[in-house]
């Protein structure tokens, strides 16, 4: 009978337990913002099941990646975040979220491994210095290069993220298939690469 108690109490512990975690995740949210709002402060984020909109009040929490005090501007396209909700007046609200990943260069469209074709439309926020960054395209097969060109980002201040737009053609190469598009910067100390992204498409003709 001790046995059987003991059993029992480890059980229900286990189970309390089990419902602990699952409680704290449920009120967490995990994700890349795909839409920032300024003016009504609401961010949506996108996970691998949904997108999320997020009313951000006086009341919520703004922090950067090391969990210090951050700004609502300090958010932006691309970045991944949590946001940890709480019951307010039998709702849900926004009671703190954090920046948990900020690439300098963020390529927001196309999505990795979308199907494009001859004319593609790059777009992307970038915190680079001088407001330049690399645009390259390769052929995933054998690697050549079949495009390189230095886009201008257009931030409305000094050290902030700027969105860039290119359009790409590819229509002189007619044995793209699949293709690697790359963004990146170099560095103002020794003109090495850094920052680099990469995404994947496929080609339509």
């Amino acid at each position: 009978m001790k046995k059987l108690w003991i059993f029992l109490i480890i059980f229900v512990v286990f189970i309390a337990s089990i419902f602990i975690i699952v409680s704290i995740k449920s009120n967490r949210v995990e994700g890349r913002i795909i839409d920032i709002d300024d003016e009504n402060r609401v961010i949506t984020v996108r996970n691998s099941s949904q997108d999320i909109v997020l009313d951000i009040n006086n009341q919520t929490r703004l922090l950067d990646n090391k969990s210090h005090p951050a700004l609502f501007s300090d958010f932006n396209l691309g970045f991944d975040v949590i946001a940890k909700m709480k019951s307010k007046n039998e709702e849900l609200v926004v009671d703190w979220i954090r920046i948990e990943k900020s690439p300098k260069i963020i390529i927001l469209k196309p999505e990795s491994n979308a199907s494009v074709k001859n004319m593609v439309k790059v777009e992307g926020v970038a915190q680079v210095f001088e407001n330049k960054l690399q645009l390259e395209v390769r052929n995933k097969e054998n690697k050549e290069v079949v495009y390189s060109k230095t886009v201008k980002t257009h931030p409305i201040g000094i050290g902030m993220y700027g969105p860039f737009e290119e359009i790409i053609d590819l229509s002189k190469y007619d044995n793209l298939n699949e293709i690697e598009l790359y963004a990146f910067q170099y560095s103002s100390k020794n003109k090495e690469i850094i920052d680099r992204v990469s995404i994947n498409l496929n080609v339509v003709k």
